[in-house]
């Protein structure tokens, strides 16, 4: 073997060794239910900023994840889903914004409801951070597309986890930072478009959450918000519900 052969050779058996699975990106089912029973509840899980459909619900200490191991006890007859999506910001090369992740949801979740039963089946959505502007966009683009008139008919309740209605400082660090990567020519970029949706008084979250306050009903709304600074950064991701959504809601400070 010559040494341009031999060069080769190496190269391809270090791209294998390095080479790392596609995310499995989309629903992914946890606890099952048959498909054509009645009397079934669907509950779907979306996770927020740089999360994971299993990881963002697992507690790293003992393991138990929330969704597989707690939601069937407390409510038996529920199918569990969890939607990841990319929500990646630094080191991302992933231009998607919300509204994509919201089609996203939207099609996955009539991809599952395919029998009669299913597609009668109430929905509660649990989320967390970012995944609660996902879940609004989501429902507002239910409200006034057919296709998904189902889903929207269906939805009863939507429990917020730290969602940041009106936008996050956070956001504006992330957006910084892929500035600064993208200068710097690092070979990796962030995803500047979706960190500066997030940005506080953002007029994307403005309409997504005009939209919502018109099309959401009778929905019952949890809103779970924090009141104190996490300890390495000088913001709040969340604020109390009242004066973000506008709507009745049970509020809980974290």
């Amino acid at each position: 073997m010559d040494w341009e052969s031999w060069t080769r050779a190496l190269k391809g058996k270090a791209s294998t060794a390095t080479a790392t699975p596609k995310p499995d990106y989309g629903l992914h089912t946890l606890v099952h239910k048959d498909s054509e029973a009645s009397g079934q509840v669907d509950i779907v899980a979306i996770h927020g900023l740089n999360g994971h459909y299993l990881k963002t619900w697992t507690d790293e200490d003992t393991g138990v994840n929330w969704l597989k191991d707690i939601i069937p006890k407390v409510v038996p007859a529920a199918r569990v889903m969890s939607f990841w999506y990319n929500s990646t910001l630094q080191f991302s090369k992933s231009t998607s914004d919300i509204s994509v992740f919201a089609h996203q949801l939207l099609e996955d979740i009539v991809a599952v409801r395919d029998t009669i039963e299913e597609s009668y089946r109430p929905i509660i959505f649990i989320c967390h951070s970012l995944g609660g502007l996902v879940f609004k966009q989501a429902f507002n683009v239910a409200k006034e597309n057919d296709k998904y008139t189902s889903i929207a008919n269906h939805t009863k309740g939507v429990m917020f986890f730290g969602t940041p209605h009106r936008g996050s400082g956070l956001a504006s660090w992330a957006n910084i930072l892929g500035n600064v990567l993208k200068a710097a020519s690092l070979g990796t970029s962030t995803n500047v478009q979706l960190a500066r949706d997030l940005e506080p008084e953002s007029k994307l979250l403005e309409r997504i959450s005009e939209s919502f306050i018109s099309n959401c009903g009778k929905i019952q709304i949890v809103s779970c918000y924090e009141t104190s600074k996490m300890k390495f950064l000088n913001c709040v991701v969340s604020e109390p519900s009242p004066s973000s959504l506008r709507i009745q809601s049970v509020n809980i400070e974290l």
